[in-house]
């Protein structure tokens, strides 16, 4: 907008550590919007007459990227091992679990918050389905994961969709039916960056991830666990007429295409 005419840092990997970029910032866009750049201890004023130092300039340039690049790799192999070591290196524990103060890398039970991970547990076990759980969770006044953690006076902000209310829905109880945390597993590494070039987060391959099992105390045992998936994947949809899944629900296929028998 025209607004400024000099910018002034004090070196040049202030300005960017990306080669390219910082080099046709000062060559290209700086000089075309008539902008005065000054990098102090780098000695550079584009408005001073050119010397045979300004040679160094994208030398400078590729070496302040070549830093970030060794220090990026650096944090890499440290956070592997990390993981590797059953270390939690989220900002935040899951619910039903908090961090340990003797060691904000290891995970313990907030017992009022798995109290809710069992009964969700056990009231799918029932026949309960997913939207069933939440509204009940709802109508009981218990706080969703997101609301809970904000209440006990952590700065967290969810990336995923949430209502204005705070309530429980469907896929906040399909997340927790669906993650091995409860069971003592703690897989990390699900996703992130390519390289520290790449801002956009990915999620990576399953063979990428760091997965290691009984790291923590679980809050869900091995064969609830295992029932509650299979569930999950039968079709378990239930009747608008019935308040539970027919018990047989999800179990009965087509021998010829395969698709479920439903009750007509």
């Amino acid at each position: 907008q025209g607004e400024i005419d000099c910018i002034i840092v004090k070196d040049l990997s202030r300005l960017g550590r990306e080669y390219i970029e910082t080099g046709r910032f000062i060559e290209e866009r700086f000089p075309a919007m008539g902008i005065r750049f000054i990098a102090v201890t780098d000695d550079y004023d584009s408005n001073a007459p050119k010397q045979s130092d300004d040679i160094l300039i994208p030398v400078k340039n590729l070496m302040n990227e070549t830093y970030c690049r060794d220090l990026s790799n650096k944090l890499r192999r440290q956070f592997m091992v990390q993981r590797s070591n059953g270390e939690c290196l989220a900002a935040f524990a899951s619910y039903g679990y908090r961090k340990s103060p003797e060691d904000k890398h290891k995970l313990i039970i907030d017992e009022i918050a798995a109290e809710v991970v069992r009964g969700i547990f056990y009231s799918k076990l029932q026949g309960y389905s997913q939207q069933d759980i939440a509204s009940m969770l709802t109508s009981q006044g218990i706080m969703c994961p997101a609301e809970y953690k904000k209440q006990n006076g952590m700065k967290y902000k969810s990336g995923f969709s949430s209502t204005e209310t705070g309530q429980w829905s469907h896929m906040a109880v399909t997340r927790i039916l669906k993650n091995r945390l409860y069971i003592g597993e703690l897989i990390q590494g699900v996703r992130g960056k390519p390289n520290f070039k790449v801002k956009e987060v990915k999620k990576r391959k399953p063979e990428e991830w760091v997965v290691v099992p009984n790291n923590h105390e679980p809050i869900i045992d091995q064969k609830v666990f295992d029932i509650v998936q299979r569930m999950l994947e039968r079709d378990t949809r239930r009747s608008p007429e019935q308040e539970l899944v027919f018990p047989l629900s999800g179990m009965i296929f087509c021998p010829d295409c395969g698709r479920n028998i439903r009750i007509r």
